[in-house]
């Protein structure tokens, strides 16, 4: 098993919940556009609180169906509110 194979199956049991599949990493890591999912983004630790709202208006979609401080079920990624997945830095 690879070291990064390793890292990911760690990153991935830091993550676990019904809620969250598990992370995969994007094919350039430094563009936010390039990530399958918003909890993907919010998992990679790589942007500020503004680049990940920024995307999540981009998308219509956040973590929690909650994009700038409004829920809404439409801004939902996968169809579940859960708290847990909010993005409390990017009020989303």
């Amino acid at each position: 098993m690879s070291v990064l194979s390793k890292i990911l199956d760690w990153l991935n049991s830091l993550f676990e919940s019904p809620v969250a599949p598990p992370f995969y990493p994007p094919q350039d890591p430094d563009d936010i556009h390039s990530y399958r999912s918003t909890k993907d983004i919010l998992r990679s630790g790589r942007f500020t609180p503004a680049q990940r709202v920024a995307e999540y208006r981009r998308r219509g979609k956040s973590p929690s169906g909650v994009i700038d401080g409004e829920y809404n079920d439409d801004y939902l990624e996968d169809g579940v509110y859960n708290d847990e997945a909010r993005d409390w830095d990017a009020d989303a």
